[in-house]
This record gives C-alpha cells, structure tokens and sequence, in this order.
C-alpha cells in the first residue's frame, strides 16, 4: 500500500486521525509533527518511504486537525501526549519502530524514548531539545529571548486573538520566515483549515506545560539519538539545546548550516538522507 491513506483510531480515550502508507512489515517510521503543523507536513516523506518498505505513520496528534480535542488543559500535559503514542504504536503489530518527530513532536519523542525505551530502535529529533533541558532554561537564559512568545501562547484568549489578526496573516508571515519561506503555500492554506476551530486546544500544549515538574530527571535515555538543529532556528538557542545530549547515553547532535527552524522542509533532501543512513544502518547491524 504505497498511496497515502487517511485513517481514524481511538487511543489512550481519544479519537486520532492519521495518514498510513507502505505495508505492514517489520520496519515501521512514526512521524511527529510540531506546532502549529500537521500530518500532512509529512506527506512527501511518507510516499518516498513507502516505496523504500518501511511501514509509515503519521498521526494527527490530540487537538490538532482531525483528531479529537480535549476541552481541559491538563488534558494536554506531557504525560497524555506520550500515552497517546504508546497506545497508537501498539495497536500494530509488534515491529521495529523508528521515529522522526520535529518541534513539540520532538517533545513528545524525548519523553517517549525516556520512558518507554523497549518500543524504539532509534529516532531523528528535529529543532526540538529535551523537555527538562528545555524548561530549566526557559526563564534563565539565552533561550527565554527565544522563547518569550511562549508567555503569550499561555494566555487565553488573547494568544488566539493575536494569532488571528488580519485572518492569520502575520502568523503566516513569521512561519514563512522561520522556515526560510520553504513551507508551501498549499502547505500553510491545510493549516489554516483547521487553526480556527483547534487554535485553543494546540495552545493548550503550551498552557499544560508545568516549568516545576522534573519528572524523569534522573533517567538516562537508552534510545540512539541524532538530534538536528537549524544553525539559524529563531526559536532555539543552540548553546542550551546541545545540552540536551547530557540526558542521553546515545546522542549525536548536528547543527545543519544555513537553516532555521523547519528542517523537514528547508533541507528535504538532507533529512531523506540522514534518515536513509541513520535507520537502514541500524537495520544492517542487526543482520550482520
């Protein structure tokens, strides 16, 4: 099955929306999208790994899209966003499954290689550093100049009044800029789509995050890493995402030149192949 298909699963008690290609086989890639982002910023990705016998997934993660939106904003707490993805990875079969999660889907990947290592051969985070690196440096640091947009996202309702202004005009301007105007105008139009009717519950992401929860602290990830960084990320000091290796036994970390924070769109070509190396050598190593 190489044609993208659009399915529905209801996980951890809500109902998720997701495109699914390639055939059911031992090698399975997850993509996880950001903020404000959806399945469909993998779509290309899934047809070119589809053809390469992979079984390719991308789900519409709560609040987002298609899939079903929680009213609470502890519904959106990290602990719910990682349960969600241990439910949908465990309604197929068992099989070795692999990762490719940018921005708050690279969160959400951090804390499911964390706590859930047995369901992971490997995963690429993309401009997304670890949630604990992330927090301790969010009101400390080179990364709160960065990240001040946050305070504003946590405000209801006046983040989702500003992100609408002159029908998301300026919103799209600055994603156009941060991603070196490589996201597609039918790309942000799908967005757009959805931003009024689910603006709420994808800030509520923002909103459940607890800065004073330190939960898994003390663990070291097991899971082999390779975490990408735009070299000119608007959003992310790279100083203090590069710390996020320290929480790791495995993680090699690359800076891409000349690209800021949308990597799976401004250098395509780069992530297929890294993607390409990072998991065929993984599946080599074990058939050796």
């Amino acid at each position: 099955m190489n044609t993208i298909v659009r399915q529905k699963i209801s996980v951890n008690g809500v109902g998720l929306s997701y495109l699914e290609a390639g055939a059911e086989n031992e090698r399975m890639i997850l993509f996880l999208h950001g903020f404000p982002e959806s399945s469909a910023s993998w779509t290309s990705y899934l047809e070119y790994f589809s053809k390469a016998d992979y079984h390719v997934l991308a789900p519409d993660q709560r609040g987002y899209n298609d899939s079903e939106s929680p009213s609470r904003i502890s519904d959106y707490k990290l602990d719910s966003l990682t349960a969600d993805m241990v439910a949908f990875i465990n309604h197929f079969p068992k099989k070795e499954v692999y990762v490719v999660a940018h921005d708050w889907g690279g969160i959400v990947a951090w804390a499911l290689a964390a706590f859930h290592p047995q369901l992971f051969s490997k995963m690429i985070i993309l401009n997304a550093p670890h949630w604990l690196c992330f927090k301790k440096s969010l009101f400390s640091s080179a990364q709160f100049f960065k990240s001040w947009y946050i305070l504003i996202f946590r405000i209801k309702p006046l983040a989702e009044k500003l992100l609408a202004l002159s029908d998301y005009a300026f919103f799209i301007d600055s994603l156009k800029k941060s991603s070196r105007y490589k996201l597609s105008d039918e790309l942000l139009a799908s967005y757009k789509r959805f931003w009024p009717s689910k603006m709420t519950s994808m800030l509520n992401w923002y909103r459940a995050l607890d800065p004073f929860d330190n939960s898994g602290s003390t663990i070291k990830i097991k899971t082999p890493i390779l975490f990408l960084l735009g070299e000119k990320d608007p959003f992310i000091d790279l100083a203090t995402a590069k710390k996020s290796a320290e929480y790791c036994e495995n993680c090699d970390v690359e800076v891409i030149p000349g690209v800021a924070h949308f990597i799976q769109h401004e250098a395509r070509p780069k992530l297929i192949s890294l993607i390409e190396d990072q998991f065929q050598t993984d599946k080599k190593s074990q058939l050796r």
